[in-house]
């Protein structure tokens, strides 16, 4: 049997099996979802397989059932019973920049409406809706699919604020009319990237069934360890053989790269980025393919202008009250870091009565591309200038052990950022230095707490390990004693890779890095490099 195609570019049901792609088997999880609530409401991520979910919901009422051959669904699914008429909904498909929302909906609408033979002339978009509505629902209730519910909010947000609140009240407007058609509605399944907007434009909709965080549906979107063995095995060979490694091998890589997503903090049902990984099997190279669709600038000023730090992210507690959350006059928060996919559950505990959620990157793509656009704001230049001329630079000289072009670039990120950040602490510092080894891609950890203390910040290359210690008015020589007093290269005693040792101390009132010094693991001793790292100014 031919290997299936990837199903790039795809998002119809129909599409994937006319064309013989790769269909992760869903329909069992979606079945669970058609016997719940009437208005169900979730969110997800871009490009994580919302709008394939809706279209095979359409398959499944449209009672396709050839097209579902190899899933669970052929056997199970009472085929006459759940067929009904459907209303399709796409925001991505509506006109609503050079027009109005309202005149955009309109022209999206008119055409359902007039091949139902209902007239058209005059009416709103609401009317149209409730018209239509009520026409395909006549004899059997039907099932309305919105796509991207928020899209005409979230477009505005931070940029159009007159045009903002338009939407918001075109979008109330519209939406109400599903409670006043409920006799002509069977369920109605909405979906979007984020809860912006959710309250103010859903409010009408009694008992509308949030599912974000249901447990049932944590892995209804994404791929979980076993779908991705099963789905993509011949693919998981290929990629062992182009990348001269195991199948065990790669799949660590892949796993490192692309898993980690969860809503529910459940180990066995973190989720591969579906985006992510039709593009690494198409290319089988290790690129940020899902990061590269979107940029998440007005998150990443947010976090900056609130001062929240990358050590912060990667340990974050905070409420399910909260993580539900979103504010349309604030668009940077934790809720909006994890419902667009840049935070994820890492663990959930229960406090007496109520939940704590832990959260975290999910995964190096995410980790590593957020790290690179907040490093742009804090430099004030664009991502692609930061990403070439500072990380890649970087990541090339820590790679190759060349320190002193290194500590350059290091001095001339301190010197271009400004003090608004945390000010004149060591933090200030500290932050930066953090944030631009993230960026580099390389596994970077900082604060880490060691049975002597808390050492600053440690960076793994493939043939080296870097040690550091940052201090703020101090000097050099006493951020190395420290390291060595505290015996914070420890646990690399029987690593075979190189280990350097590195005391930086900054001078606040001139925001600069005045002194580094290098210690180099020798014969398992630590020698004094000799030479001066200390960068130039200008």
């Amino acid at each position: 049997m031919a290997k299936k195609k990837l199903s790039i570019g795809a998002q119809a049901f129909a599409q994937l099996q006319r064309e013989h792609m790769i269909y992760v088997d869903k329909t069992k999880h979606i079945h669970t979802l058609m016997g719940l609530g009437i208005h169900n409401f979730m969110v997800r991520p871009r490009r994580f397989g919302k709008s394939l979910l809706l279209d095979t919901i359409a398959a499944m009422h449209e009672g396709s059932r050839e097209q579902f051959k190899d899933t669970w669904a052929y056997d199970h699914l009472d085929w006459e019973a759940e067929k009904r008429p459907v209303l399709r909904i796409d925001f991505t498909q509506i006109e609503f920049t050079a027009s109005s929302l309202e005149q955009g909906l309109i022209n999206y609408l008119t055409p359902m409406a007039r091949a139902a033979g209902i007239d058209t002339t005059p009416l709103s978009a609401k009317e149209l809706f409730n018209q239509l509505i009520a026409h395909l629902g006549s004899s059997q209730p039907v099932v309305i699919l919105i796509d991207e519910y928020e899209m005409a909010v979230t477009d505005f947000v931070g940029k159009d604020e007159d045009k903002l609140q338009e939407n918001i009240d075109t979008l109330k407007k519209f939406y109400g009319t599903m409670k006043g058609a409920g006799r002509y509605i069977h369920r109605s399944y909405i979906t979007g990237v984020s809860k912006i907007g959710k309250i103010g434009i859903l409010s009408d909709l009694n008992m509308l069934n949030d599912l974000t965080l249901d447990e049932r549906f944590a892995t209804l979107f994404g791929y979980t360890e076993a779908e991705l063995r099963h789905f993509y095995a011949e693919y998981i060979t290929e990629a062992a053989r182009r990348h001269q490694c195991s199948e065990v091998e790669i799949l660590g890589h892949i796993r490192n790269h692309y898993n980690g997503y969860s809503w529910d903090g459940i180990e066995e049902n973190r989720v591969y980025n579906p985006f992510s990984i039709v593009n690494f099997f198409q290319s089988f190279r290790f690129v940020n393919y899902w990061f590269a669709t979107g940029t998440p600038t007005l998150l990443t000023r947010g976090a900056r202008r609130q001062k929240i730090t990358l050590q912060e992210l990667e340990n974050l507690e905070t409420t399910e009250n909260l993580l539900q959350s979103a504010n349309l006059q604030e668009f940077y928060s934790v809720a909006l870091l994890f419902q667009a996919g840049y935070l994820t559950i890492k663990k959930i505990r229960p406090v007496g009565i109520s939940m704590i959620y832990t959260l975290g990157f999910p995964n190096q793509e995410v980790r590593e591309s957020f790290a690179s656009y907040l490093l742009a704001e804090y430099v004030g230049k664009g991502w692609e200038e930061t990403e070439y001329t500072l990380s890649f630079r970087l990541r090339t000289h820590l790679e190759n052990e060349d320190l002193k072009p290194a500590f350059q670039i290091f001095a001339a990120v301190v010197a271009s950022t400004g003090y608004d950040i945390t000010k004149h602490t060591e933090g200030y510092f500290h932050t930066i230095m953090h944030v631009l080894l993230y960026s580099t891609g390389l596994v970077t950890f900082s604060e880490l707490e060691t049975a002597e203390g808390r050492l600053d910040t440690i960076c793994i290359a493939h043939k080296s390990i870097y040690i550091f210690e940052f201090k703020l008015d101090g000097t050099a020589e006493a951020a190395l004693r420290q390291i060595r007093d505290r015996q914070y290269a420890a646990p690399f005693a029987a690593d075979s890779k190189t280990v350097y040792l590195i005391g930086v101390n900054f001078l606040s009132a001139e925001k600069r890095i005045n002194q580094v010094l290098v210690e180099r693991r020798e014969n398992g001793q630590f020698v004094r490099m000799e030479g001066d790292f200390t960068p130039l100014e200008g």
